[in-house]
């Protein structure tokens, strides 16, 4: 009886799992046919180094005037936008100086032609170059070389270079190569003074290092003394540069734990880390050549990323196909970018140059294994088009990406956007929303995920293809809405580390099969605290008089009163003036009115 019993009860439970194993089968089925190989992740890091020293990346030139290193900026920006970029890691320290003007340090000579000379008209780089780079909603990570002082013998020091202050905290190798030596004490309190300096100072999104600690030419006994003095009871000295760099590393990551958490920290090694590993591999290797244990940083951990140059292609001694896996494999939870080098596409480069398909095979693979993104070495060869590589990256970024989160420096989602509302407006659905309360922790949104479904649709957030914008505003126009169709839109927010809340209500509307005839009038934020802009389209020339009144009719503020051109025109309306209380915002053009109520809410 109890065998008959467990018999049937074996029974039932097999039919149930056989019913559940179909059904998952068929779900997974379902989301491979949504989400096909060639469908990008949605988050993702893409980046390109920009170089500066020697002016390899930027400035084009260092005697070109301030207004056009800004339009040439501006320029690289753009093409690395449109090639589905989301981050820039820029040089702004390369051999103890400085592209920016808070600084201790003199000015670069890549701007001027003269070391410690300031630009003219004054102007701060580093400012210019981050405010522009958040504007395209792309990260800006600052790109320090800490150690590297002198590295060019047509360069005349300034008085206030560091070796002219301090000789005796330099090491000397092949001449003019001069080095700030990592073993005193007092250089790595230096170095991490002014590295702390730009964090505070400027809106940086990161601060990067490269593999520039000790230098490839190789240290003999240019350190012996030092290391009489500062062994700390470590018995060789390749240990003792090793522990060097080790603890200057966690200097730093404390340091930016402790001023500003939020700003990221990662380097970029030398892609072997010892000769032999992973079986297989061969050549220098960073451990002994130039005195860095990549897999001590992320052991502490005391970086937030790791970015190995793995400059070689698919094969042979230095194989990206095993390299790659096992920086993953030793990543102790951080993150892996690799570094790739799409300037080995260059057809005037070394006999081993790459091919055509070897930077989009290794993207490819990166995302089969589980990377976290790339970073691109370096910005012409990408702008520039080498072998076809960023019309490559316009079909693997095709969709857009947010970088991925970092839960050990921030977990907190913030709350969601509030009283998403849709108009119909002469460029598509104008989507409009309200910025959410902080969340436990204080943040907010930075910006905003605007997700786009056909009508009935899944509302599948983890699919990048539903993603039509990813505004800092709260306000956003589908341009590419279809007359006629019928659209569900959620909106989540987005805070400083990339965190998303949880989503808006769906809100649903055909509105795009009614456009207005005369002109649409948006007013965002509304309700407004200190200020709000006013946005409004000209179907045709028109003489156009803007003012807010109150509920008695009479006019408080008149924002315009001029001739304007077809298109849009945006105005900011200031509620300094204003108590709290209800106002409308009219709009006069030619002979038509459009009126839009708003809130003064302190």
């Amino acid at each position: 009886m109890l065998l008959h019993f467990f018999c049937i009860v074996r029974s039932s439970c097999l039919q149930s799992f056989v019913k559940l194993t179909v059904q998952a089968l068929l779900f997974l089925a379902c989301v491979s046919s949504l989400f096909p190989q060639n469908v990008p992740p949605k988050r993702e890091f893409r980046a390109v180094w920009i170089a500066t020293v020697a002016n390899i990346d930027f400035p084009l030139n260092m005697t070109d005037a301030p207004s056009k290193q800004r339009q040439d900026f501006i320029a690289i920006l753009d093409a690395h936008k449109s090639a589905g970029m989301n981050a820039v890691i820029v040089q702004v320290r390369s051999v103890a100086d400085a592209m920016y003007a808070k600084s201790r340090e003199p000015w670069s000579q890549v701007l001027t032609g003269t070391q410690g000379q300031a630009p003219n008209p004054l102007w701060d780089p580093l400012e210019f170059m981050i405010a522009e780079t958040h504007k395209r909603g792309m990260e800006f990570h600052a790109w320090f070389n800490p150690y590297r002082s002198v590295s060019s013998s047509s360069t005349q020091l300034a008085p206030n270079h560091i070796f002219n202050l301090h000789p005796e905290w330099h090491l000397t190798f092949a001449n003019p190569y001069k080095l700030l030596n990592p073993g005193i004490p007092e250089v790595r309190e230096y170095v991490a003074s002014v590295i702390m300096d730009v964090v505070r100072n400027y809106d940086i999104d990161g601060v990067h290092f490269d593999d520039y600690f000790y230098p490839y030419g190789g240290t003999t006994n240019q350190d012996a003394a030092t290391f009489i003095a500062y062994n700390r009871g470590i018995a060789t000295i390749a240990d003792w540069r090793r522990d060097n760099v080790n603890i200057f590393i966690k200097m730093i990551y404390d340091s930016l734990s402790s001023v500003k958490p939020h700003v990221k920290f990662g380097i970029s090694p030398f892609g072997i880390w010892r000769s032999g590993v992973p079986s297989g591999i061969v050549g220098l290797d960073a451990y002994s050549a130039i005195y860095c244990d990549a897999l001590a940083w992320l052991q502490t951990p005391s970086v937030d990323y790791i970015m190995p140059q793995l400059y070689w292609a698919f094969g042979g001694g230095q194989d990206y196909a095993k390299l790659m896996p096992w920086w993953l494999s030793n990543t102790n939870g951080r993150h892996l970018y690799t570094g790739n080098g799409s300037y080995r596409l260059s057809s005037t480069g070394s006999g081993n140059t790459y091919t055509a398909d070897e930077i989009p095979n290794q993207v490819r693979f990166n995302r089969l294994q589980g990377a976290q993104g790339q970073c691109f070495y370096n910005s012409n060869s990408v702008t520039n088009n080498f072998k076809g590589v960023q019309d490559s990256l316009r079909v693997l970024y095709s969709t857009p990406a947010l970088p991925p989160t970092m839960p050990w420096k921030d977990a907190t989602a913030p709350l969601s956007p509030q009283n998403l509302r849709i108009a119909a407006a002469m460029r598509g659905n104008v989507l409009s929303w309200q910025p959410p309360a902080p969340a436990r922790d204080g943040d907010t949104a930075k910006y905003y995920v605007v997700y786009r479904f056909a009508k009935g649709a899944m509302t599948m957030l983890d699919d990048p293809r539903t993603i039509i914008g990813l505004p800092a505003t709260t306000e956003i126009a589908d341009t590419t809405a279809q007359k006629g169709s019928q659209y569900s839109y959620i909106v989540t927010s987005v805070d400083k580390l990339h965190n998303e809340s949880a989503p808006t209500a769906t809100i649903t509307t055909d509105i795009n099969s009614r456009l207005p005839i005369f002109t649409d009038l948006a007013v965002s934020p509304n309700p407004i605290q200190t200020s709000a802009v006013v946005q409004f389209w000209l179907q045709t020339p028109e003489r156009v008089v803007l003012t807010v009144f109150n509920l008695l009719g009479r006019e408080v503020l008149r924002l315009a009163d001029e001739s304007l051109d077809a298109g849009w025109h945006q105005y900011t309306l200031s509620a300094e003036a204003l108590t709290n209380g209800a106002y409308f915002c009219r709009l006069q053009a030619g002979n038509r009115t459009n009126i839009r109520p708003i809130l003064v809410q302190r």
